[in-house]
């Protein structure tokens, strides 16, 4: 696997921890809580992970063109 989309799907799970532990903490509300993690978390986990995958096409076609 390249590194560039290890390291952006490694960040993606990494945000979308820290997104649902900050959040459990401050409200109260399971059900709202629940819905803040999956808009939030998942969605800014999703995009972190399709930037990273992007980044490593790119990367591989830069490498692929030097050859």
């Amino acid at each position: 696997m390249n590194k560039t989309i290890f390291f952006y799907s490694f960040a993606s799970v990494t945000f979308a921890i820290v997104v649902a532990v900050i959040i459990g903490l401050f409200v109260a509300d399971e059900t709202l809580g629940f819905i803040l993690v999956m808009i939030f978390g998942g969605g800014g986990g999703a995009l972190i992970a399709h930037y990273g995958i992007e980044r490593g096409r790119r990367a591989r076609k830069r490498e692929q063109s030097s050859q």
